[in-house]
């Protein structure tokens, strides 16, 4: 079972994937000298699908996501 400190640092790990998905590294600063931690995963989840469910439902999307769901992703990233 994961333990509290596991989770906060599976988190962290996953905000900083997607940061650097999503920005280059000046912008990457900017943006946690001005935002909570809370908040970027807000931003973030709002921009990227895969991360507000990995980040948000992570017992429901506990594995790797197929070509299925990447293709699914894509569509919906133009609705």
């Amino acid at each position: 079972m994961e333990t509290i400190k596991q989770e906060e640092q599976r988190q962290a790990e996953l905000l900083k994937q997607y940061m650097e998905k999503h920005f280059k590294p000046p912008k990457i600063k900017q943006l946690i000298e001005t935002f909570s931690f809370s908040e970027l995963r807000k931003l973030i989840g709002e921009m990227d699908i895969e991360f507000f469910a990995l980040a948000y439902f992570p017992k429901y999307f506990d594995r790797a996501f197929g070509q299925f769901h990447q293709e699914l992703f894509s569509e919906l990233r133009h609705m």
